[in-house]
């Protein structure tokens, strides 16, 4: 949550909107850690556009299910390929994090 308030920060115009953050592992000295060098801002999702997605296969769904003590819980999920999720919104555009 401190990184999210941080970056609203840093970034207003970040606020409102869907943000994405590709994963990217790095070593360094030998130690495994974390860079987020950008980030993927997305706004106003469309429907049309998700259902064309799933006719292209770009949509998977998992579907889920759980024992909660002593009765079943399913639960859908649906998954979208990391370089299809800007085709999800009407606007998007790639934001550099780091300073230069």
């Amino acid at each position: 949550m401190h990184f999210l308030i941080h970056l609203h920060r840093k970034f207003p115009q970040l606020r409102g909107v869907d943000g994405f953050i590709p994963s990217a592992k790095r070593l360094k000295n030998g130690q495994v850690g974390c860079r987020i060098d950008q980030l993927l801002s997305c706004k106003r999702p469309s429907y049309g556009w998700f259902f064309k997605s799933a006719k292209n296969g770009n949509v998977y769904l998992d579907f889920i299910m759980a024992m909660q003590g002593a009765k079943p819980a399913t639960m859908v999920l649906w998954r979208v390929p990391q370089s299809e999720l800007a085709d999800l919104y009407q606007e998007s555009r790639l934001v550099d994090l780091v300073a230069p």
